[in-house]
């Protein structure tokens, strides 16, 4: 082969690294849109029948533990396997629930919990792990993460975690809290509630879950500088507001006294991050 054949197939070759390495970040760096997935608007407004989370309030009791920094975290490693299997069990028992022939506080409820007992069961199956970003489960040659491949069946439909969040609960509920009650296994996530979610708490915690993450350096931390947010801010923006200030007012409802003023008059730029790093050990 010739050198001039040589550097060719070098520089194709980089070409495909730099593009390959450019469409992983923007995957990190934008989200799925709101699709509605109608099947799911099916309830029933009148039904007072609830659904019993005590097997994964078990899990939560014995395995959430608070960091020096405040956040809830996982003790992964420390989970036994009758745990995991209880776990297991437990969302076996969400797939053979009729969910539709619920009303709407039980079903979010019930979509809430789900996400994230499937979320905190596929780091279990995959540790040790470093970021939920490494589980390359999601279908298609240039799969990402494990948002997209289907891991429960509900009803007769397979059902992904990204179908939970942007075809069922932001659609249907319409409710910008939703985002405060999702954790994703990373540190930048909204907490793990150390309560489950159900239909008589639903209300309550999703308020306490964005005041818990607005007051955190999570979600808002004001510098000399810069106003940094979390990035859940910029992917979601029309779920918070139309532009930046009204997502600043929505913040600013959930925020204590001194945050609160300082979001309502900010002039500084605003600055987006977030951090994948694994949220337990």
């Amino acid at each position: 082969m010739r050198f001039s054949q040589i550097m060719l197939v070098l520089v194709l070759f980089l070409l495909t690294l730099a593009l390959l390495s450019w469409y992983f970040v923007n995957r990190l760096n934008t989200a799925p849109a709101k699709n509605l997935w109608p099947l799911w608007e099916a309830h029933q407004a009148d039904s007072t029948d609830t659904i019993n989370h005590q097997a994964y309030q078990d899990f939560l009791t014995h395995y959430l533990y608070r960091s020096p920094q405040g956040i809830n975290l996982v003790h992964y490693a420390k989970v036994s396997k009758e745990d995991q299997d209880k776990l297991a069990n437990y969302l076996k028992e969400l797939a053979r629930i009729p969910i539709s022939q619920y009303n709407r506080k039980e079903q979010l409820a019930y979509w809430i919990n789900l996400y994230n007992a499937l979320t905190i069961q596929l780091i279990l199956t995959h540790w040790p792990v470093t970021s939920i970003t490494k589980l390359h489960l999601s279908p298609g040659f240039f799969s990402f993460g494990p948002w997209d491949a289907k891991l429960i069946t509900i009803e007769g439909q397979d059902i992904a975690l990204n179908d939970i969040e942007h075809r069922i609960l932001r659609p249907i509920w319409q409710d910008a809290r939703i985002h405060y009650t999702l954790n994703c296994a990373s540190m930048s996530c909204p907490q793990l509630q150390g309560q489950v979610f159900t239909g008589k708490t639903v209300e309550l915690l999703m308020n306490q879950a964005a005041k818990e993450y607005v007051n955190s350096p999570q979600g808002v931390t004001v510098t000399d500088q810069e106003l940094l947010l979390s990035q859940i801010y910029q992917w979601y923006q029309t779920d918070f507001g139309a532009d930046e200030k009204e997502v600043l007012r929505h913040i600013a409802q959930y925020a204590r006294l001194k945050l609160k003023k300082q979001l309502l008059a900010n002039q500084k730029p605003i600055r987006y991050h977030y951090d994948w790093q694994i949220n337990g050990n």
